[in-house]
């Protein structure tokens, strides 16, 4: 991949936080859940967001860090922008994947390599889709089936991150608007996720079907007789009759 993949965990106490990691409001900002997912795959960052970090009302609605009021969930956060009535907005935001309010206090986000102590809840990786196709069939591999994901569009990091921890379920990522507005989601790119406890399953299933011959990069077929322009052709037969 062409990023850092990365770690994500839930908390709901500071007693297990990382000794060194950056605060938005420490720096003077507020954060989307999507700039701490860039700022680690793609500087290195290890991030820690509380309710006072963060910035996107939706996925502070679907974290949990605030309450979900009616303003909420009657739909108007889709409503005009999204989805044409609140009531088709309010179908859309009770799909999303989402934590009850109040559960966790603190979501963690960061390099891989920068969770020494601490196992992350899953794993996020970001790639080309033939990567993230790679991924699907290493995680098959093992149980065969089928990866069940959801996608609107829009919350993408949130519900990826609630419907990963719930399901306990690997999950592909389609990047929502929020991400690519404000993350620089690549138009190339997708995500996938793996539960900190499917992990060896996926590596092995990765393993195992690199060596019976399933890779990144595809080979390209190349061993057969081409069909060449109509004079290229005459000139074959002209040779053949010469003969």
């Amino acid at each position: 991949p062409t990023t850092s993949p990365i770690g994500v965990k839930l908390l709901k106490s500071a007693e297990q936080l990382p000794a060194k990691y950056k605060s938005p409001k420490k720096m003077g900002k507020r954060w989307g859940v999507c700039q701490a997912l860039f700022a680690a795959r793609c500087i290195g960052w290890m991030v820690v967001l509380t309710p006072e970090d963060q910035a996107c009302s939706l996925a502070q609605s679907l974290i949990g860090f605030d309450k979900r009021i009616p303003f909420y969930t009657d739909g108007n956060l889709a409503c005009g922008m999204f989805t044409e009535t609140t009531e088709a907005g309010k179908n859309s935001e009770e799909v999303l994947g989402k934590f009850p309010e109040g559960e966790y206090q603190y979501l963690v986000i960061g390099p891989l390599d920068k969770f020494a102590n601490l196992a992350p809840d899953f794993i996020w990786v970001y790639g080309m889709p033939g990567q993230i196709t790679r991924l699907i069939q290493a995680a098959l591999y093992k149980n065969g089936g089928s990866i069940t994901s959801s996608f609107t569009g829009r919350g993408g990091c949130i519900s990826a991150i609630a419907g990963t921890i719930n399901k306990q379920a690997c999950q592909v990522v389609v990047n929502g608007n929020g991400e690519r507005v404000f993350a620089h989601a690549q138009d190339i790119e997708m995500s996938f996720t793996i539960p900190w406890n499917k992990v060896e399953e996926v590596m092995d299933g990765l393993e195992a079907t690199h060596k019976n011959g399933v890779r990144y990069p595809y080979p390209a077929f190349f061993n057969y007789t081409p069909d060449f322009p109509p004079k290229y052709q005459k000139l074959e037969e002209l040779w053949q009759e010469n003969e």
